[in-house]
């Protein structure tokens, strides 16, 4: 069984729009790439990021296209 990602609706403030929001693992998935790489693209804003209350990190789907 193959499930999708796991998104999420939220406010993506570089965008200044809502966007599908996806964890870190994900986004790797995604781009097929690892979470580092990403958490590297997040550090050098190529990629829209958000912060959960509960500290997740939510990576804008828009801006990993």
């Amino acid at each position: 069984m193959v499930s999708g990602p796991r998104k999420v609706v939220g406010w993506c403030v570089t965008c200044g729009a809502e966007a599908e929001m996806v964890p870190v693992d994900e986004a790797a998935i995604l781009r097929r790439v690892d979470s580092r790489t990403i958490f590297r693209w997040v550090e050098a804003e190529q990629v829209h990021a958000s912060e959960t209350a509960n500290g997740l990190l939510l990576i804008c789907l828009n801006s990993l296209s």
